[in-house]
């Protein structure tokens, strides 16, 4: 019983992890964990989203308040994600957007195409570029 109370303290005393867009130093977008697994979303373009970690921490999916899809990452490698975005709620059609690219254990970058276009800083990369190529 100890355990899973020092599990959830820890989680829950998670930091938040910043996006950024080029190089600048006002954020973009902010997740903040909400539990194990997942995070709420506050960025110019949407606040309220919720950003999911997949059972098998392989894919991670940002859903609108109303729980519909808006995009997903899928793990390519250790230390590289590919992030897609649906064009609406309601299509099944996806488009490759951008990857994650791990550089430390609190940095990644976000590339779009050829070209790094951010990063983020915090504990949890992958989970805010997600949201940050796909609806904010």
């Amino acid at each position: 019983m100890t355990i899973a109370v020092v599990t959830i303290a820890a989680s829950a005393a998670r930091a938040q992890t910043q996006a950024y867009l080029g190089k600048s130093k006002t954020s973009a977008a902010v997740i903040t964990p909400l539990g194990p697994g997942s995070w709420s979303l506050d960025c110019a373009g949407y606040s309220g989203a919720e950003i999911r970690l997949g059972r098998r921490h392989r894919a991670i999916t940002v859903h609108y308040i109303d729980g519909a899809v808006g995009g997903f990452a899928l793990i390519q490698s250790d230390g590289r994600w590919a992030v897609y975005r649906r064009p609406d709620a309601t299509s099944n059609t996806t488009k490759l957007v951008g990857f994650a690219v791990r550089r430390s254990p609190t940095r990644w970058d976000i590339i779009r195409g050829p070209r790094k276009i951010g990063y983020t800083v915090g504990p949890d990369g992958p989970e805010a570029a997600t949201p940050l190529l796909t609806i904010c």
